[in-house]
């Protein structure tokens, strides 16, 4: 049996995130129940940049599915002081897109928007 794991990327947590997560892990747990699957596991990033850290780290083909928000806002690590770090790589949705692309770090992925 297989172990699924998903990786939602979405920057408004609070509204879609938790949601979308949550989605995830009932449709997961339902496969659990009907033995179709070992386990599954449903990761939240919230910023574009620790979405970016994991996937720039991830062994090919890992992830099963990529859950998307294609507008995620351009972010940067924030400092002590409360500024960007611009030191470090920012990520929005295209850089993630991009990377995990790349990398081939997943089986298929869903984009979502909301406009």
């Amino acid at each position: 049996m297989k172990k699924i794991e998903i990786l939602v990327v979405e920057d408004d947590a609070e509204n879609w995130g938790e949601a979308i997560q949550t989605m995830y892990r009932e449709i997961l747990n339902e496969a659990e129940d009907e033995e179709l699957i070992e386990t599954g596991t449903v990761q939240l990033q919230k910023k574009g940049y620790d979405a970016h850290d994991y996937l720039k780290d991830v062994e090919p083909g890992r992830l099963h599915l990529l859950s998307l928000d294609i507008n995620l806002a351009l972010t940067h690590p924030t400092l002590e002081n409360g500024l960007p770090d611009l030191t470090k790589p920012g990520a929005n949705g295209f850089k993630i897109l991009k990377l995990a692309a790349s990398r081939n770090a997943c089986r298929a992925v869903i984009v979502i928007t909301g406009i």
